[in-house]
């Protein structure tokens, strides 16, 4: 990771969170985040700079790595069709925050941060890649 932190911008999400228990992600999310800090990993933050996303953002950043739940399987919940895992004890669904942090990362990426993302991987990235070669 060390060498593709100078390549891409690079956002720790946790596969298959639905395997461990809450307590089991929270002590490998902070086991994740001090593995990266004593390797010198950097990790793409989200800005706080702009104050209509501050807050938001600052609060995300302290939520990384994202632990994400993925599914190609839909399933009917209520009266709705979701996109979820079915296991004999229950359904884990993507789109729900309470199951995983898949709309959170969703929401920082696409809705909130791409154009500032876009501006830091031609800034940082880009240059650094145009000055070694």
């Amino acid at each position: 990771m060390k060498k593709l932190d100078q390549k891409v911008n690079i956002i720790p999400i946790i596969a298959k969170a639905d395997t461990i228990s809450k307590t089991e992600l929270q002590k490998f999310k902070s086991k994740i985040v001090a593995e990266l800090q004593n390797n010198g990993v950097s990790v793409y933050q989200f800005p706080v700079d702009d104050e209509s996303v501050s807050e938001v953002n600052a609060s995300m950043n302290a939520h990384i790595p994202f632990a994400v739940v993925g599914s190609t399987d839909f399933v009917r919940v209520g009266n709705k069709t979701v996109r979820a895992r079915q296991y004999p004890w229950g359904t884990v669904q993507v789109e729900n925050e309470s199951h995983c942090d898949f709309v959170k990362l969703r929401e920082m990426l696409i809705r909130t941060n791409m154009e500032d993302m876009r501006e830091k991987t031609h800034c940082k990235h880009y240059e650094l890649y145009r000055k070694k070669r």
